[in-house]
């Protein structure tokens, strides 16, 4: 194998390896930039589950407010929102076509029993409570799935929003759920027992659910959802909240009010709606910044790279040659030598290096050459002179 393959393979083995630690770097680099994107599809996603969330919880309220009246009232509130409804869950299928993970699987099932669930409200073959219950068990699911993602955005450096926005849906349920069973007391003009605990234990546990929820949102945010918590629509619910506990169950109330009841806790959980989209906006503005700067990071680690390995492999290059220039040039001197051509330039005699140690000493070693040989031409020539004179002189 001749030098210069030699060099290439010395070079070769560690410059391979150092390819392999630049793949690396760019494959983080790389592998951040994806994380970034998942972490935005992810927030789109959810965004989309938490409008098909709200659109179930419309459905509940009206179902329970319907079969409240024995079928008197919300029919056509009702045939609407259903409507709305099937648009969102055609719009989550289409958004988690390709998840096969398990949570989006068990809000398949869930979803999938929808349709059992209207027939039942349509005839009145249902209690308000077991509609209820179904109801909340395809909410659940969904709230799950959510969870589940924004636990990752959590674990991925979103902050505390990720945090806030599941809060903010656990306490909408609830919120939503105090609308169903006030929906099925001011529509049936009397608040069974059962469906007064309820309404009681739902108002307590959305207050107890909202209060660590703003304290995590973002200070603007915040403000915002205490405003609306403080509107028009609240001050109404709290209103409505006075005559159901004023008149405790099984008493009879005013009839008519189940609109009114419906519009006002309608308008409130509209708000935290609000604030809802709000910190899907913020979540979208966080992933953007983290795919930007993902993004930029990658390319700045690739042109790094790159550079880098220019350098290196330029550097090898150069040096590989250099050395073969020089080791070809002495061979040259040598051959020259060896020829016994002893006037030629010796190369490489200015370096510092090895090679000009040796080039030198090539240098002294021809001069010596040169001067032997110089001297046998003499000695030829002197005794070829002595030898014609002998031959004279015995003549």
């Amino acid at each position: 194998m001749s030098v210069k393959y030699r060099l290439a393979l010395i070079a070769g083995i560690p410059l391979f390896f150092v390819l392999i630690y630049a793949g690396s770097i760019v494959g983080g680099a790389l592998a951040d930039f994806q994380n970034a994107k998942s972490a935005k599809t992810s927030v789109q996603k959810t965004k989309i589950s938490s409008e098909l969330i709200g659109n179930l919880q419309r459905e509940r309220g009206l179902s329970a407010g319907f079969l409240g009246s024995k079928g008197v009232k919300f029919r056509s509130e009702l045939y609407s929102q259903r409507n709305v409804t099937d648009q969102a869950i055609v719009a989550f299928n289409s958004a988690f076509e390709n998840d096969k993970s398990a949570a989006v699987g068990i809000s398949r099932q869930n979803l999938a029993t929808i349709t059992s669930i209207r027939s039942d409200v349509d005839n009145l073959r249902i209690e308000v409570s077991k509609s209820t219950g179904s109801y909340i068990n395809i909410v659940n699911a969904q709230l799950a799935l959510i969870g589940g993602k924004m636990s990752l955005l959590v674990e991925g450096g979103f902050g505390e929003t990720p945090s806030a926005f599941i809060g903010l849906l656990r306490a909408k349920e609830m919120a939503g759920l105090e609308r169903a069973m006030g929906a099925t007391g001011y529509a049936a003009g009397v608040f069974p027992a059962p469906i007064y605990r309820n309404f009681l234990q739902f108002r307590g546990a959305q207050i107890e659910a909202l209060s660590p929820v703003l304290q995590s949102m973002p200070e603007r945010l915040s403000r915002e959802a205490d405003s609306l918590l403080r509107g028009s629509g609240a001050r109404e619910v709290v209103k409505f909240r006075a005559t159901a506990d004023a008149a405790g169950p099984n008493a009879e109330l005013q009839l008519g009010l189940g609109a009114d009841w419906w519009a006002a806790s309608t308008s409130r959980i509209d708000g935290l709606t609000e604030v809802e989209t709000a910190l899907g906006d913020l979540l979208v503005q966080h992933a953007d910044a983290r795919i930007g700067s993902a993004f930029r990071g990658l390319i700045l680690t690739v042109l790094g790279v790159s550079a880098c390995l220019v350098v290196t492999m330029s550097i090898a290059w150069n040096s590989a040659s250099a050395f073969i220039r020089v080791l070809g040039g002495l061979s040259d001197n040598l051959e020259e030598i060896g020829n016994k051509n002893f006037d030629f330039q010796v190369a490489g005699t200015l370096r510092k290096d090895e090679f000009g140690a040796i080039a030198r000493s090539l240098v002294d070693v021809r001069g010596r050459l040169k001067a032997g040989e110089a001297a046998n031409i003499e000695a030829t020539y002197k005794g070829a002179g002595f030898n014609g004179a002998s031959v004279a002189m015995m003549i």
